[in-house]
C-alpha cells in the first residue's frame, strides 16, 4: 500500500493459498452478525466486482483474456477504516498481474482505490481502468535474474513447492516508512498467495510471496518466484515488485539486489504507462456499495 499513514496498517490478514494446501477444518461457528460484518461483506463484493470488470488480454493473443482469480487471493483490513482484497490475473501459465482494490472508509463515505503492478514479460493490451482512463503495462522492466545456487526445479509440483517456499526464504525485504523511520526487514508470508504449477513450455511454475510490514496485513513487495526455461535449461528465476510508494529494497543471502526509489503517490493521470501505480478510483456513500 501506499499513500496512507503508517500506523493504519495493523489489521488481521485473511490469506487464501491457491490449490497448493490442503484446505485446514474450521470448527462451524455462527456469531451473531453486525453492521460492521454487513458492511466489509459489501466492501468485499464491491471490490469482487471491481476487480472482475477489469478485462485484461495478451496483445499478441487477443482472443485470450488473462483470468483474474474468482476470489482474491489475499484479504487485509486495516485501523483508520483501511481495508482490500488482493486479486491475480493469470495466462500462459504463469502469473501476469497482481491487483488491489480497496478502500478507506471516512464517515459515511468510501475512498475507493487501484493498486497494481504488471508481471508481465510480453506485452498487455491497453485496457481500461476506469472511463477515460487506461493503463498500458511495459514489459521492458520485467527482467528474471536466475537465483544462484538454486536446485533445479522437481519433476512434480508438489516437490517444487517445498523448492519455492525455502528459495523465498533467502530473500529480505526493507522499507523506509518515513524519516528516520526504516524497518529493516519485513515479514514474509511462508506460502505463496497465488500459484501456477500446471506451467507451459517456457514456465512450468510460478508462485507469488508476499512481504508485509511487521505491524501491518497488506503487501509492501512482492517477490515473484519461477521455474523458467533459460537457455534451454530450466531453471528457477525471481522478479522482486513494489507494491507501495515508499523506498524499499531487497536482499538474497544478506547482499542487497535491488532497491527503488520512493514515488509520488498523487493521481497518475489518465494514461497510465508504467509497471506500478496506485490511484484513487472514487468516492462513494457507503449506503451505496449494495446497490
Amino acid at each position: 500500500m501506499s499513500t496512507k499513514p503508517f500506523f493504519a496498517t495493523c489489521g488481521i490478514i485473511v490469506v487464501a493459498i491457491l490449490s497448493q494446501t490442503t484446505p485446514c477444518q474450521v470448527a462451524a461457528q455462527t456469531p451473531q452478525a453486525t453492521s460492521s460484518d454487513t458492511d466489509a461483506r459489501l466492501r468485499q463484493k464491491h471490490y469482487r466486482s471491481k476487480a472482475n470488470a477489469l478485462k485484461l488480454v495478451a496483445s499478441d493473443d487477443q482472443s485470450t483474456r488473462l483470468e483474474v482469480t474468482e476470489n482474491p487471493v489475499m484479504s487485509w483490513s486495516g485501523l483508520g477504516g483501511w481495508s482490500g482484497d488482493v486479486f491475480v490475473w493469470s495466462g500462459k501459465g504463469r502469473i501476469q498481474v497482481v491487483g488491489c482494490v480497496g478502500s478507506q472508509q471516512v464517515g459515511d463515505l468510501l475512498k475507493v482505490f487501484q493498486e497494481f503492478h504488471s508481471l508481465a514479460d510480453e506485452p498487455i493490451k491497453e485496457f481500461e481502468l476506469a472511463p477515460s482512463v487506461t493503463w498500458t503495462p511495459p514489459t521492458s522492466e520485467t527482467r528474471f535474474r536466475e537465483i544462484p545456487g538454486a536446485p533445479n526445479p522437481a519433476p512434480t509440483a508438489a516437490r517444487r513447492l517445498v523448492q519455492l517456499r525455502s528459495l523465498a526464504r533467502q530473500f529480505s525485504v526493507g522499507m523506509q516508512v518515513t524519516g528516520d523511520n526504516v524497518e529493516p526487514s519485513l515479514r514474509l508470508l511462508p506460502q505463496p498467495i497465488a500459484r501456477e504449477a500446471a506451467g507451459s513450455s517456457d514456465v512450468i511454475d510460478s508462485a507469488l510471496f508476499t512481504f508485509v510490514s511487521s505491524s501491518g496485513t497488506d503487501p509492501e513487495v512482492f517477490l515473484l518466484l519461477e521455474a523458467r526455461r533459460m537457455n534451454g535449461e530450466l531453471k528457477w528465476v525471481y522478479f522482486p515488485a513494489r507494491f507501495t510508494t515508499r523506498e524499499v529494497w531487497m536482499s538474497l543471502g544478506g547482499k542487497e539486489i535491488w532497491r527503488v526509489a520512493p514515488i509520488d503517490g498523487g493521481d497518475p493521470g489518465t494514461r497510465i504507462d508504467v509497471p506500478y501505480f496506485y490511484r484513487n478510483e472514487s468516492t462513494i456513500p457507503i449506503g451505496e456499495i449494495g446497490g
